[in-house]
């Protein structure tokens, strides 16, 4: 999925990194396709859990 898809598909602006992180919690979840990740992300993208696993998921990312 691109970020323009994933903008698309949930009505919402994310920068370049944010979606490099975004798109590593799409590719960790190999059984849904884009459109229930997108479904998904907008019931829970702006949840404190989500928001700190993309956090924690860029300083791993970092670190390796």
């Amino acid at each position: 999925m691109t970020q323009q898809e994933f903008q698309d598909l949930t009505g919402r602006k994310v920068t370049a990194e944010e979606f490099r992180s975004i798109e590593k919690i799409y590719y960790a979840v190999p059984n849904m396709d884009k459109l229930e990740f997108c479904k998904r992300w907008v019931q829970t993208g702006n949840n404190p859990l989500t928001i700190e696993l993309v956090k924690n998921l860029k300083e791993l990312s970092i670190k390796l």
